[in-house]
């Protein structure tokens, strides 16, 4: 459908709607995925009839080349860790943690003020500092303040009618 919007959050929200409420499983292999896309994705990445990247080692194909020497590295030493969904290898297994977000919308980190969940360690401190500070950046062609400068570049979008942000799912 390619939807455009002005901010990335509504992009973001619209895009929920591509996620399914019950898991779906690849019918070639133990994988799960949220959203249809990335089954899709999965599928052509990984059972397609055309796969011309075989591992050399452990012969697993691909027809992604990207996604096969991806694959490779979680033969190396450097790289032990290697996310169950993307085969995104990661020497360290905290870097693992917070990729698997991505697939899973897990949100580790609270808010203790509030209650509101982060994937990650710096959104929440920037999110805790909205509790506490002023909101230095103010907009020019009106009323509005804002505690971050991204949220000032993200509002200005209302004045220009921009619509940078296009769905890539439907």
């Amino acid at each position: 459908c390619e939807r455009q919007f002005t901010q990335l959050k509504y992009l973001l929200s619209h895009q929920q709607t591509h996620i399914l409420s019950e898991p779906v499983s690849c019918d070639q292999c133990d994988k799960h995925f949220k959203r249809r896309y990335d089954l899709l994705r999965h599928k052509r990445r990984s059972h397609a009839d055309n796969a011309m990247y075989e591992c050399d080692i452990c012969h697993k194909t691909f027809n992604d080349r990207t996604v096969a020497s991806k694959h490779r590295l979680i033969h190396t030493d450097d790289f032990k860790y290697c996310c169950e969904v993307c085969n995104r290898p990661f020497k360290y297994v905290h870097d693992l943690k917070r990729h698997r977000s991505i697939h899973f919308d897990e949100k580790p980190f609270d808010c203790e003020i509030c209650g509101k969940k982060f994937k990650h360690k710096s959104n929440l401190k920037t999110h805790q500092a909205t509790h506490y500070s002023t909101k230095p950046y103010s907009c020019t062609l009106c009323d509005k303040r804002f505690h971050q400068k991204g949220n000032l570049k993200t509002h200005l979008i209302v004045h220009t009618g921009e619509m940078p942000f296009v769905c890539n799912i439907c």
